[in-house]
């Protein structure tokens, strides 16, 4: 283990606080642009497209609302686990994991 144990070794993780992750949390679903026809895209890409030709702007978090019986193929989308994992309060968020035609990436909340 290096000098200063394990957080030192792993650097500043403050924004994984409580405090901090939820404040980011908060912000990003007040701000993110809600994708309503998600259900038609074939993958993450597909949903970026969709978002931006809705008036997303490029590189702004995203969000997918969906119904219980529908994670599954929503997080096929992202090519995650069928079941949730991860999430926070019910948020599951992934960095940078959709781009539109642009190339630039969009955050996504689940």
């Amino acid at each position: 283990m290096p000098p200063g144990g394990i957080g030192r070794a792993l650097g500043d993780l403050a924004y994984v606080q409580r405090p901090a992750y939820e404040a980011e949390i908060v912000a990003l679903l007040a701000s993110a642009f809600e994708v309503s026809d998600w259900r038609a895209a074939h993958s993450a890409e597909d949903v970026a497209r969709a978002a931006e030709a809705a008036g997303a702007a490029q590189g702004g978090a995203l969000l997918l609302v969906y119904r219980q019986e529908e994670y599954a193929s929503a997080a096929a989308l992202f090519q995650l686990w069928p079941t949730p994992r991860g999430h926070y309060k019910h948020a599951l968020l992934l960095r940078g994991a959709a781009a539109g035609d642009a190339g630039v990436a969009h955050d996504v909340l689940l």
